[in-house]
């Protein structure tokens, strides 16, 4: 409630009593710097430099001072629904999509005792083994990289622990070190180690989004034209390593509210993009 709403209802109190000296309660504030200052049904339009603006009426929300809360209330929308000035002449109040492709799901589909009994340097790495996910816009440009939101491990038919898991340190937003190959830099004799390999586990699956390359940190939202290129390590990067099976995995993508900060695989990430394999795959974005 503005504070003209407040002050007026004692004053017409004393009215009714027949108090002659009292303001004439119709009156409201002409000046303003903020919408809080007119009436309901006014905003602070035309601010000048100084600040000081005008109370009046408009239809057209780009002439006040917060044009998306003028937008919330003139369509009386709340929860979920978010409404924006959106920018024509006049500016009009329109409701903004609540449902964005943020999340991406990559769901391993490996099977058999190649993929998931796999083990390298004698350390089991079964199912998809995953370097790197990055996301391009339509002229090739990395336009973010992932981070893990949700790793759901797959089996492991090895004898030994799966120690290829560090997903978040993996998938942290961050731009990964890789050699020109696309492949990560050797160390010990071997690329594949547990801070560059992420071994999903026969039928696990990595949620992630993606973190904008500008600095930012900003989130970036998945467009049609847009690609994923997603790196799996063996057997294209492991020439040195010995092989182990070809792995294969499936990528989804993930509808969800605009402000979700979590997504479920099984209600919210239905549509199947493409299948994805060893060394580098390119999924294309069609909405």
């Amino acid at each position: 409630m503005k504070m003209s709403e407040v002050a007026i209802a004692p004053c017409m109190a004393l009215v009714l009593m027949g108090c002659l000296g009292c303001e004439n309660p119709v009156d409201e504030p002409t000046e303003c710097s903020t919408d809080g200052d007119c009436a309901f049904d006014a905003y602070c339009l035309d601010v000048d430099a100084s600040g000081r603006g005008t109370c009046g009426a408009t239809d057209d929300c780009a002439t006040v001072t917060d044009p998306d809360a003028y937008c919330q209330e003139a369509l009386s929308v709340g929860g979920d629904l978010r409404a924006v000035c959106e920018a024509s002449a006049p500016a009009r109040c329109v409701l903004e999509s609540t449902e964005v492709t943020r999340f991406v799901n990559i769901q391993d589909s490996s099977s058999g005792e190649a993929s998931c009994a796999s083990q390298t340097l004698g350390q089991a790495d079964p199912g998809s083994d995953l370097m790197y996910i990055r996301l391009v816009n339509a002229s090739g440009e990395v336009i973010g990289h992932a981070r893990s939101v949700l790793f759901t491990e797959g089996s492991n038919d090895a004898d030994v622990e799966n120690a290829f898991r560090r997903h978040r340190e993996i998938f942290d937003g961050q731009e990964p070190t890789l050699g020109p190959d696309d492949c990560p830099l050797e160390s010990g004799d071997t690329k594949f180690r547990p801070e560059t390999v992420v071994s999903m586990g026969c039928l696990g699956s990595l949620i992630v989004e993606f973190v904008s390359v500008d600095g930012s940190g900003n989130v970036v939202l998945i467009e049609s034209g847009h690609a994923i290129e997603i790196g799996e390590y063996g057997p294209y990067c492991n020439r040195s390593d010995g092989g182990e099976g070809s792995d294969l995995y499936d990528v989804y993508l993930c509808t969800t509210l605009r402000d979700a900060d979590r997504v479920d695989p099984l209600t919210e990430c239905g549509t199947n993009l493409g299948l994805g394999e060893s060394g580098q795959t390119r999924i294309n974005v069609r909405l």
